[in-house]
């Protein structure tokens, strides 16, 4: 119940990652035969992505993951922007960002950019009104993810664009949650960058995607060759990016989300008769159809976490668990530091089970009543 952090590698991903790596290992940036091989098989594999993304083949470069992806397009635009004679640097993200945006713009902040954040509301929803407030001629970019990792909520994408191009500010989105979960066209969100990442959607990890609108100004990150357009130096991982586009292809022929929202539903409705107090945090309506975010009242989700080890969730995002301080987006969204804290994220996928769901139920019900227990023989 951890599938916002990764998930499982379906079989039949796995077996396409590997009969290309025996097929097609020349480097696909070689002239020779066994390189052209290897370019034949890259080249059909991102065909099959940009039909799925709505764009260009030769608007997807691919990275190492979507980390290296938000780091190419905020960076990217903001050193391509500053060879012009009179350079923008203003730049906007919302408050419930991943670390991999939060952080490279903190990154350029040190490098001249002036960065200021975009406000949402109780339910994790940008607030277009600040948006607008913020934008204007000077704003060269705006990083706002489609669909949030901690919470779910789902963002009005095309009007966010909408409101960009009113002032000519360039639009990235990381839509890493959302890629193969919902249907995603990036010309019909108007969007002139889009991070991703394989491992979201049962691909392997390590290989992930930035699409790039064709005209939009980026400077390399990486060094060293040249390589997809002088974009993105290093020889592609092309077994990767095979399997990604596998991975990305089942996903978007599977329809059983519904099955999805009825065990989410199924796990909030048990938590709720079995674990109660409880707080739904995530919204109702608006959300990733597999994620739930929950707070046990008077229960730190850690010392729940160390009571029920059987059950895979988490506290926040997996990229920024390893500080101590309460979720950032939970803050954005209103919520205290105690309250925060008492937070778990559950994220299900189509391999979960109704059994699993119950099983989850029964294990963290009875983690939360010893852990309330404990904590009221301390008092």
């Amino acid at each position: 119940m951890d599938n916002n952090a990764t998930t499982q590698p379906r079989q039949c991903v796995l077996e396409a990652q590997t009969q290309a790596a025996l097929a097609c290992w020349g480097n696909a940036a070689s002239p020779h035969g066994v390189g052209q091989q290897a370019k034949r098989a890259l080249q059909q594999a991102k065909q099959v992505m940009a039909g799925h993304l709505g764009c260009r083949s030769s608007e997807i470069v691919h990275t190492s993951g979507a980390t290296e992806a938000n780091n190419l397009a905020i960076a990217g635009v903001f050193e391509a922007e500053q060879f012009r004679r009179l350079p923008r640097r203003r730049i906007l993200i919302s408050a419930i960002e991943h670390p991999s945006v939060l952080e490279v713009a903190e990154a350029l902040e040190t490098r001249g950019a002036l960065v200021d954040q975009i406000a949402v509301d109780g339910m994790g929803l940008v607030d277009l009104a600040d948006l607008r407030t913020k934008l204007s001629v000077e704003t060269l970019l705006v990083s706002v993810m489609a669909a949030n990792n901690e919470v779910g909520t789902l963002q009005p994408i095309s009007q966010i664009a909408k409101a960009c191009k009113s002032v000519g500010a360039f639009f990235h989105t990381d839509a890493t949650q959302w890629l193969g979960r919902m249907p995603l066209n990036v010309a019909d969100w108007g969007v002139d960058l889009l991070s991703a990442s394989a491992h979201k959607l049962h691909g392997p990890k390590g290989v992930g995607l930035l699409y790039r609108r064709a005209g939009i100004p980026i400077a390399e990150q990486q060094h060293g060759g040249g390589h997809q357009g002088g974009k993105r130096s290093g020889t592609v991982d092309v077994p990767g990016v095979v399997a990604f586009a596998k991975a990305l292809d089942l996903a978007a022929k599977q329809s059983d989300w519904d099955l999805v929202i009825a065990l989410r539903e199924r796990l909030f409705e048990g938590l709720q008769r079995e674990a109660s107090p409880v707080q739904r945090i995530s919204p109702h309506e608006g959300c990733l159809p597999n994620t739930l975010n929950v707070r046990f009242n008077r229960v730190d989700a850690e010392a729940l976490m160390a009571s029920a080890p059987s059950i895979c969730c988490s506290p926040s995002s997996a990229c920024s668990h390893a500080s101590s301080r309460p979720s950032h987006v939970l803050l954005a969204m209103g919520l205290g530091g105690e309250a925060a804290r008492e937070c778990l994220r559950f994220s299900l996928s189509q391999y979960t089970t109704a059994a699993e769901v119950d099983q989850a139920v029964a294990v963290l019900s009875k983690a939360a009543r010893y852990v309330r227990s404990a904590l009221c023989e301390v008092a």
